[in-house]
């Protein structure tokens, strides 16, 4: 997955990301280890466990969490459910219709971002299969945003993120009217809108 995605792991002056796996190996000089479990077909798959036999754009998407992205999308599928009784919440996919959605504090990305849809970002990038062959003509040149790429490379960077970090600040913060512990005060204006992961401009191959 991470060698076909190669291509289109593209910053925004036309770097190449590639993304290898190490072999656990004591004393060597290797990057972090992440421990990932598989678990059944029916689960929903996050950064650390995957359901078995995963497709190749969520196992991008999970991989770029590890790596420091956050999720860019509407949580529809957890909601604010209130107990009656003892007013004790809990989140389910019961009220998520109601409103009550968890995460929504979050600064949403554009639909086609690999954080948002993973399959429509594939389909953006011209890396689905159709017969068995790629799409020939993508309407972007990366997988990543511009500002995901900045991230990636520049881990702790201010300077470079600061727009990212103020906006993904927010990407598992729950607003009080949907019970939660409320979202950040005076957030950058650019966090209303997706263009905060940043616009492309076409590189020379």
């Amino acid at each position: 997955c991470y060698a076909e995605a190669r291509p289109k792991l593209r910053g925004p002056k036309g770097e190449f990301l590639a993304i290898r796996l190490f072999k656990d190996n004591p004393g060597s000089l290797r990057p972090r280890t992440c421990q990932i479990e598989i678990v059944d077909s029916n689960a929903r798959s996050n950064s650390e466990a995957w359901k078995d036999g995963l497709d190749c754009p969520t196992i991008l998407h999970e991989t770029m969490h590890l790596l420091g992205l956050s999720d860019e999308y509407r949580e529809w599928s957890r909601g604010a459910n209130v107990d009656k009784k003892t007013g004790a919440v809990a989140y389910t996919t019961t009220n998520a219709d109601k409103g009550f959605t968890a995460y929504d504090c979050r600064a949403f990305g554009p639909p086609d971002s690999l954080m948002v849809d993973q399959g429509e970002a594939y389909d953006s990038a011209a890396l689905t299969r159709i017969l068995g062959i790629f799409k020939r003509t993508p309407k972007r040149p990366s997988l990543l945003y511009p500002a995901q790429f900045n991230t990636i490379i520049a881990p702790g960077c201010g300077a470079v993120n600061k727009t990212y970090y103020a906006c993904a600040k927010d990407a598992y913060s729950t607003s009080l009217k949907a019970y939660g512990k409320g979202c950040t005060k005076n957030k950058p204006g650019a966090c209303r809108s997706a263009a905060w992961v940043g616009q492309f401009g076409y590189f020379k191959k």
